[in-house]
């Protein structure tokens, strides 16, 4: 049966760097991916499907990425939003395969039910850093920045304590090239020695001041 790996974590939590390191271990996070900017200079690793479902849904609850609809309205969106959700990932044929979207933190109960084999990896980022960094980013004033962190990270736990699917918890700002390990031995990836190379590479330190 294929494993099925999905990267949850706020905005700014180093959610790209995971997902750059699974690409590189041989992980399929899709085949049409948002670019590279200034801020995620070696990608965002984001299946443009999946952020393109995700839109849809907060916008269809009401808000966005940055004005968070309730649970409640996004709840009511299930029906509205399975179909799409379904034939995605029947589409996804890889062995292992994954996707990432910060938005996932709000979203993931309307997808959480159709996932087989899923396995969740968790990325967590102080939160003062975080807001700093969406204040760089988006000139998201600091105390939001705080306040939408809160939000997301009390989705996302609330979300992890109610399933029992296996879960990898990182703290972005301990991520180290030995963490290529910890992912590997977590979802039993078979990789070439220059994969894990390539990922061990992938760990810029510079890109956590960003």
């Amino acid at each position: 049966m294929s494993k099925c790996v999905i990267v949850l974590g706020m905005h700014r939590s180093g959610t790209s760097l995971v997902a750059g390191i699974l690409a590189q271990l041989g992980v399929d996070m899709g085949k049409k991916l948002l670019g590279a900017n200034t801020f995620n200079p070696t990608g965002h690793w984001e299946n443009v499907e999946v952020v393109d479902i995700n839109t849809k849904i907060l916008q269809a609850a009401g808000g966005d990425w940055k004005n968070v609809p309730s649970e409640k309205n996004i709840l009511k969106c299930k029906k509205l939003f399975s179909q799409q959700i379904k034939q995605f990932i029947s589409s996804q044929k890889a062995e292992f395969w994954g996707f990432k979207d910060p938005r996932l933190c709000l979203t993931i109960p309307l997808w959480s039910k159709y996932l087989k084999n899923a396995f969740y990896v968790v990325v967590f980022r102080n939160p003062l850093q975080v807001a700093q960094s969406l204040n760089k980013r988006d000139r998201i004033d600091i105390k939001e920045g705080l306040r939408l962190t809160a939000i997301y990270n009390d989705r996302l736990t609330k979300f992890i304590s109610s399933i029992n699917n296996p879960c990898l918890f990182l703290s972005f700002e301990r991520i180290y090239p030995a963490t290529v390990r910890e992912i590997i031995n977590f979802l039993k990836l078979r990789p070439s020695p220059k994969q894990i190379q390539k990922a061990e590479i992938f760990i810029d330190p510079e890109l956590k001041y960003l």
